[in-house]
């Protein structure tokens, strides 16, 4: 374990000890590292965590005096926002080492504790002494329970339970039944603080999913509880719609729906109020009547308006010229608004191609390669008019040639990278999946899950790598719904570092991911154009985890 190389012996680290050690070796943490952030945190002292928690931590400090343990109270984001302790000198040790209020303690800054493993993993943890990463944690074990909202199943926060590593161990058995109590005692005070409308419906939804196999969905004023069925079978989309009949209240009925995927359904609604929560039983049924069209979804997406913009200029005959990042579907785009017999070349190959002999449409791609004279000749050829020319080229290419020829273009079409429309990553995702299949209604369908996850990626390689991911999968899978696990493996998961980025930091994140993309990779170029060093780039791409 000396140097923080968690796979050195690895019959010292248990395979979740292991695992976050390797996590905090990514974020650049070395053991020698002292516990340093931002300044501290600012937290809402009024926040519903600290109104459960803080009668609970008064009762146990004050059941503690004496004893040499203590421990602390973190939110979701792992920033300490209170704190327990019967012995002043382990609280005072404990300030020592960076645990005051305010502090964010997660695995990027703090590497592997009771706390930041905690919130990564959603589960209890265990962390006895040499098992934290860095050296300042060592002379303690700590024990973290997640707190759990009853109601949203949401993570609420983190208690730390903290004691010197030579603790007597009949005490420490006595002080997890306490800390097991005090998270148990304040996830009651979370469902206490729902009126009694709440918690009837909460009853009601248990018992339904019980007796059903079918997709069940409670809906409440501040949060959605679903079972494993319905999260299987239903959309973002498909809950927007169901949100839109439950919230109108006041009665029990029965709707007929066709979700995103086809299917018709019959939802069952029992909502006993306008305003209080509804419960949604949704049934697969034979048609009997019409089923209520959809509205979610009337709203045009950035796709929609593409595709319309698309087909308003390939109805027309002026020169354009297409912008966009690699990968955002350029090529096809230019294709659609020329038309079909439209000559297509690459800018690399037009030497070899006429272009004044011909009527037909004039395809050019990567025109920002284009050498001097073919510039001139496309020049020419445009303001002729005798013949529609459409180029593509890379956003920001910064040549003055195609400054030039994007003057002489009357339409611009810049497409965004899929990053900047992952609201449409469902309707994109279905649409390539019917070409893998010739056009075809899909057999296989994507599980919510699936959409959720492929929404938060980032997509350097925009729609084309989207492509190659769902081309893989349908390699796999010809039938049935698309899970987690049928995706490549670094798809699967998220990286931790991308999902605790701080504003700045994820601004700063996308500018390098940006600037990689328009220098095909080059990481020379890409830092000349950051105006940083080689080491500082590769340094940055370590810690942003960009491969």
């Amino acid at each position: 374990m000396a140097g923080g190389d968690a796979t050195a012996g690895p019959q010292l680290l248990r395979p979740a000890i292991a695992m976050s050690w390797r996590r905090s070796e990514s974020f650049g943490l070395e053991p020698a590292n002292p516990i340093v952030g931002p300044a501290k945190l600012e937290f809402d002292a009024s926040s519903r965590l600290l109104q459960a928690a803080t009668p609970v931590l008064d009762s146990v400090r004050e059941s503690l005096s004496g004893v040499r343990a203590g421990g602390l109270l973190a939110d979701s984001s792992g920033t300490i926002v209170g704190r327990f302790f019967g012995d002043a000198d382990l609280a005072a040790s404990t300030d020592r080492f960076g645990g005051c209020l305010g502090m964010p303690f997660d695995e990027s800054r703090t590497g592997t504790n009771a706390i930041a493993t905690c919130v990564e993993t959603r589960e209890p943890v265990t962390v006895v002494g040499e098992e934290h990463f860095l050296e300042c944690l060592k002379s303690f074990d700590c024990y973290g329970l997640p707190i759990i909202n009853p109601v949203t199943r949401r993570l609420e926060g983190v208690i730390d339970l903290m004691v010197d590593t030579g603790f007597e161990h009949r005490q420490r058995r006595a002080l997890e039944v306490v800390l097991d109590r005090m998270v148990r005692e304040i996830s009651m005070r979370f469902l206490a603080d729902y009126d009694p409308d709440v918690q009837h419906s909460l009853i009601a939804f248990h018992a339904l999913v019980r007796r059903t196999d079918d997709p069940v969905v409670l809906f409440g004023r501040d949060f959605v509880l679903h079972n494993r069925r319905a999260l299987d079978e239903l959309s973002t989309s498909d809950l927007s719609e169901l949100e839109q009949h439950a919230m109108a209240g006041g009665h029990s009925t029965e709707v007929r729906l066709i979700l995103e995927s086809g299917r018709e359904v019959a939802v069952q609604v029992a909502s006993p109020s306008h305003g209080q929560p509804a419960l949604l039983r949704v049934r697969s049924n034979v048609r009997e009547r019409s089923p209520v069209p959809r509205t979610v979804g009337r709203t045009k997406s950035v796709t929609d308006r593409i595709d319309e913009r698309l087909d308003a200029l390939a109805a027309r005959r002026t020169p354009v010229l297409v912008i966009g990042e690699r990968g955002t579907g350029r090529s096809r785009a230019a294709h659609r608004i020329a038309g079909k017999g439209a000559v297509v070349v690459s800018a690399a190959d037009f030497a070899h191609e006429p272009v004044t002999d011909s009527t037909a449409a004039l395809v050019i791609e990567e025109a920002d390669c284009l050498r001097s004279r073919a510039v001139a000749e496309v020049a020419e050829t445009i303001r002729a008019g005798n013949r529609r020319v459409v180029m593509t080229t890379v956003r920001d290419a910064g040549h003055k040639d195609i400054d030039y020829l994007g003057g002489l273009c009357t339409e611009w079409v810049e497409l965004p990278p899929l990053r900047e429309r992952t609201e449409d990553v469902a309707q994109i995702a279905n649409s390539i999946l019917r070409e893998l299949h010739a056009g075809r209604a899909p057999q296989v369908r994507l599980s919510t899950p699936v959409i959720d996850l492929l929404r938060r990626h980032r997509w350097p390689g925009n729609l084309a790598e989207l492509a190659a991911v769902l081309a893989e999968v349908s390699s796999r899978r010809s039938a049935g719904d698309i899970s987690i696990t049928d995706l490549p493996t670094r798809y699967q998961r998220l990286s931790a570092v991308r999902s605790k980025l701080t504003p700045f930091e994820q601004a700063e994140w996308e500018l390098i991911e940006r600037t990689l993309v328009a220098c095909d990779g080059n990481k020379v170029h890409t830092a000349k154009r950051l105006g940083i060093s080689r080491s500082k780039l590769y340094a940055r791409l370590r810690y942003f985890q960009i491969t």
